[in-house]
């Protein structure tokens, strides 16, 4: 279906189209509840908040794996990108000083754990910390989580293949991005 939209689909991220469309409607009901009750976990972001419906039904959440966002940022500090990982009840974070290249080293810094809601948010920030967008999403399985690594193998729309955040102490933000497309997908 990404194919019809223009957009190419590496072979490795090829998805069936396993989904139903009552599946997405049950997603959609449950995503305009959710919208029109703000609740304690997602306070901060404004009152204006829509969740993100994903056009063409392809990436709904796979209960059995994680999730990830990478969110462009334009915050009054500039830009940057907001790597997410769903880890439990809470997204492991970091900014990237620039948008996600395949085989290049990024400088990036470890954030404070994010909500959820992140994961299908889009728009402004409360106390003035800027505005958000997504610009990839999908699925995660982990390879490899420890204090001094995380490696993951990504299926999203944009990224598809191997990423691996390592604790660089030697460069700024202590950590470093790297994006390899295709690998172990």
């Amino acid at each position: 279906m990404l194919a019809m939209l223009g957009a190419a689909v590496p072979p490795s991220c090829a998805r069936q189209p396993t989904r139903v469309a009552a599946a997405l409607a049950i997603r959609h009901q449950q995503a305009d509840k959710a919208a029109a009750k703000p609740t304690e976990y997602n306070r901060g972001i404004q009152a204006t908040y829509q969740p993100i419906r994903d056009p063409v039904g392809l990436f709904l959440p796979n209960p059995v794996m994680s999730r990830f966002v990478v969110l462009q940022h334009q915050s009054p500090r500039g830009v940057h990108w907001d790597f997410m990982l769903q880890r439990g009840g809470a997204l492991a974070t970091w900014a990237l000083g620039q948008e996600p290249v395949p085989h290049t080293a990024i400088s990036a810094e470890s954030l404070a754990d994010h909500r959820l809601v992140y994961l299908d948010y889009e728009g402004p920030i409360s106390g003035g910390r800027g505005t958000v967008a997504r610009w990839d999403w999908g699925t995660y399985d982990s390879l490899r989580w420890d204090a001094e690594e995380v490696v993951v193998r990504l299926a999203g729309v944009r990224l598809c293949g191997e990423v691996r955040v390592t604790r660089t102490p030697d460069q700024p933000g202590g950590w470093s991005f790297l994006y390899c497309p295709g690998r172990g997908g």
